[in-house]
């Protein structure tokens, strides 16, 4: 009976706790490669927050610099979980960070008839001084796979060219 009561006081306890990160399976290239409908090389030019269903959606504006996988076009728009409306924010542990000015290598797919990155924050390649680096901050990762990764930016889109064909 000890027992018992110990495992529902613990049970309670945790359950009382907020997440504070995401846990999903690891994803390597080959797989966001083969799961993307659409890889692009770009930057992120805008962002607009908006309450949805009670919770805050952030869509996202990316200059395409590059069609690597799926339809070229000038601008991709990209929807996340969490952001900032009027004052008040909402953090969706693991999805990608996406922030204005910051150039990326960008996986996405459809999801509910608006594009969604595959793999939460392990989609996006954040690029700066010639590499390209997932973030993986909120993030649990499960399986063999699970760890971040770093490429130079052109072994990067290398990798890509030869897995999206």
């Amino acid at each position: 009976m000890m027992i018992r009561a110990f495992v529902v006081a613990v049970a309670c306890v945790c359950a009382a706790v907020p997440a504070r990160a995401a846990v999903v399976e690891a994803v390597d290239l080959p797989t966001l490669c083969r799961d993307a409908t659409r890889i692009v090389h770009g930057v992120v030019v805008g962002e607009a927050s908006a309450w949805r269903d009670g919770i805050i959606v952030t869509r996202v504006t990316v200059a395409v610099r590059r069609a690597l996988k799926g339809p070229a076009a000038r601008t991709l728009v990209v929807s996340r979980l969490g952001g900032v409306v009027d004052g008040i924010g909402q953090v969706a542990p693991g999805e990608a960070e996406l922030a204005p000015g910051e150039e990326i290598v960008l996986f996405v797919e459809p999801v509910l008839g608006e594009l969604r990155v595959v793999g939460m924050a392990q989609g996006v390649f954040h690029v700066a001084d010639g590499r390209a680096a997932q973030r993986l901050a909120g993030l649990t990762l499960v399986g063999a796979k699970a760890r971040e990764r770093t490429y130079t930016l052109r072994a990067l889109l290398a990798a890509i060219a030869r897995e999206a064909r």
